[in-house]
Order: structure tokens, then C-alpha cells, then sequence
């Protein structure tokens, strides 16, 4: 039997485990703050051996959940010396990457960014010699890429008041924006009790209205659900998504509802008209005021009103200080001092046009002066 060449093979192998044992890798990744491909090269390396090593670095990245490879790359190669040593990018560059998964949109770019996500990057030293390569020391950790900047808020304000009891909501998003593959958004909109805080409220409380898979910054409360209570505080928040993966979270913001001004809490004496949707031949008599009910079914936000003439000037436009009114949800009960038109004659027939969207109302009238 060639005892020799069995003896030298194991003498090869146990100073093989020797050296992977006296070599130690620690990473230095930032606990926040990490997002370019460049901080992943700042580690400590320890060789207790007793000479210096040709190595070169390799790491791969991987998904927590499905263990998807997304990246791999590996430094140039260098001599490992016979003493503890921090290391960075600059010392161990050029780095170059490859295996990049398309799905998760990386920049191959040796100063580019890295993908938002929660992964497991893994590191390996390997070493050069005659025999060939060999690992002496393998790492891996956790690595959570945040970034720069969650989703801001935009509208409602913070501890704004707003008048619609159907507000549209409006926020920006994450950056850098361009990290992302696959980016949607989330709201959740809840009732704030008295005794709470806005975050626990958005913790804990059911959420009036939660909608996914929203792809623009912007969205309108739905119409399918009850308007929302002038008498409550509500939060809002903003929850990022990419690959369907949450990446980012706003901050939590309050807003009332106030009641509208020409609501009914605001209505005056006298009769309301209600406005039919066709023009018709039914003539009321107006003195001095002409009051009226619309009812907002598109939750529009305003009414664009007109007072034509009838009779023996059919169809002449009179003009108006505003020809323009807010509106609320629900019925508005609208009051217009028709006195100040002065275009208006005694015993005249008009009719009032009411345009809000898609929707006409209409009123025929005589008017009286007061």
C-alpha cells in the first residue's frame, strides 16, 4: 500500500481544517441606514495562521421567505496577512456582481443600490494556492435594506379639518423610488377613541376601510361605504408593499370631519325647493330668496348654478356674483339672496340650473321682489 501518499493527503487535509479555524470573518454592517452595494464590503478578518494567504471574498444574498437566490458577487483578489485587519470596498474592489434576479430589479452597477427587502447574506474567504482553492471561513447573518425615506403623507394634513365626508387621500412614495420592482400600496383608515393615541388606534382598532393593491398615490373613499361622522377623530396610514412584501410604513395622521356650512344644521326659515332632474312646467314663486335641496349623490365637491330667462327672452344667461357653490355629502340646503341680482324684474319667470359632474337639476320660478 503507498502509506507515503495517504500520510501527506492527511497531513494536507488537517492544516487545511487548522487554517479554516484560524481564520475569522465579521461583517460590519450598519444597523440602519443600509442600502448601497459598497457598505457590504466592510468587515473585520482575523488570521491567527502562521503565514500570509492569497484570498478572495464572495458573498451571496438570498431571501428570507423564499430563499430566492438575488444576488452574488466576489472582491479581486488579495493577501490575507498574518494579523487582525478591517477592510472596505475601496481595499477590496473592484467588486463584481452577477446572478442578479431580474424580479427583484438590482442594479449590476458596482456603486449601485441594493433591493429593498429582508435577506440572508452569506459570506465566504477563500484561498489560493497550489492545490487550489479552499473555504477557510464562512458567515452568515440577517440583512434588512429599509428605505431611505417611507411613505409621506400629503393630504388630509395632520390634525387637518376638511369638509367632505368622503375626503380623498393623497401621499408620495418611498425612496428611492427607483428600487422598486413591483411597488403597491395599502391604506387603512380607522375611528381614534378618546383615550387613544393615534398609533394605538391603528394598532389595535378595526379599520373602517383597508384597501390593497392600490398602484397610485392617490384614492377617494369608496362611496359603497357610510360617510364618514363630523363628530370623530380618525387616522390614517400608509403601508408600502413590493412584491406584495411589506418594505416601508408612514406615519400615522388624525383629521376631522367639520360640518359643512350649508348643511341642515345651517338651514334657514322657509321652504327648500327640491330640485327635479328634468326642466318642468311646475312654477314656484320666489320673493327675495330662492332656497333650494340638492342632493349630492356623486359626492361632487362643488355645483356650477345658472339662472336663465323664460318667456319672451327664452334661454338669456343672467349673470351672478358667484355661479359657483361648495357642496357636502348628502343633502345641501343651498340659500341664494337673489336680491343683489339686479337684472331681475318683478313677476319674471327664470329657471335655475344646478350642474354638479354627470347630474342637472332644474327650477322654474317667478320671481317677486321683497
Amino acid at each position: 500500500m503507498n502509506y507515503p501518499k495517504k500520510f501527506m493527503l492527511l497531513v494536507w487535509l488537517a492544516a487545511g481544517l487548522v487554517a479554516r479555524a484560524q481564520v475569522v470573518i465579521t461583517p460590519q454592517l450598519p444597523a440602519a441606514g443600509l442600502f448601497m452595494k459598497s457598505q457590504l464590503w466592510n468587515l473585520a478578518i482575523v488570521n491567527s495562521g502562521y503565514k500570509p494567504m492569497a484570498v478572495q471574498l464572495r458573498i451571496t444574498i438570498t431571501d428570507q421567505q423564499t430563499g430566492q437566490l438575488v444576488l452574488s458577487g466576489y472582491s479581486r483578489q488579495f493577501m490575507l496577512e498574518i494579523m487582525p485587519r478591517q477592510y472596505t470596498h475601496s481595499e477590496l474592489g473592484p467588486a463584481v456582481y452577477h446572478d442578479a434576479n431580474p424580479s427583484y430589479q438590482v442594479d449590476n452597477s458596482p456603486a449601485g443600490y441594493l433591493p429593498i427587502g429582508h435577506f440572508t447574506i452569506c459570506y465566504s474567504l477563500l484561498a489560493f494556492g497550489d492545490e487550489g482553492a479552499g473555504s477557510l471561513a464562512e458567515e452568515c447573518l440577517p440583512m434588512d435594506v429599509q428605505p431611505i425615506s417611507p411613505p409621506q403623507l400629503v393630504v388630509p394634513a395632520d390634525g387637518d379639518k376638511i369638509n367632505s365626508q368622503r375626503p380623498s387621500f393623497s401621499w408620495t412614495p418611498p425612496m428611492p423610488y427607483q428600487l422598486f420592482s413591483a411597488l403597491q400600496y395599502e391604506i387603512s383608515v380607522a375611528e381614534v377613541e378618546p383615550y387613544q393615541t393615534p398609533a394605538e388606534a391603528m394598532q389595535n382598532n378595526l379599520p373602517l376601510w383597508r384597501k390593497t393593491g392600490l398602484l397610485q398615490t392617490q384614492v377617494e373613499f369608496p362611496s359603497i361605504l357610510p360617510a364618514l361622522d363630523t363628530g370623530k377623530l380618525y387616522v390614517w396610514r400608509i403601508q408600502a408593499q413590493n412584491s406584495l412584501l411589506p418594505v416601508a410604513a408612514s406615519e400615522a395622521w388624525t383629521f376631522r370631519v367639520q360640518p359643512a356650512a350649508n348643511d341642515g344644521r345651517n338651514k334657514l326659515p322657509g321652504a327648500y325647493y327640491e330640485l327635479p332632474d328634468y326642466p318642468n312646467s311646475k312654477t314656484v314663486r320666489v320673493e327675495g330668496r330662492l332656497r333650494f335641496v340638492f342632493d349630492n349623490r356623486d359626492n361632487q365637491a362643488e355645483a356650477r348654478i345658472k339662472l336663465v330667462t323664460l318667456g319672451d327672452k327664452s334661454s338669456e344667461s343672467i349673470s351672478l356674483a358667484t355661479d359657483r357653490i361648495k357642496l357636502a355629502a348628502g343633502k345641501n340646503f343651498i340659500d341664494l339672496d337673489l336680491t343683489t341680482v339686479a337684472r331681475l324684474s318683478h313677476k319674471s319667470t327664470y329657471q335655475l340650473e344646478v350642474i354638479a359632474g354627470s347630474e342637472k337639476r332644474y327650477l322654474t320660478f317667478q320671481y317677486l321682489m321683497p
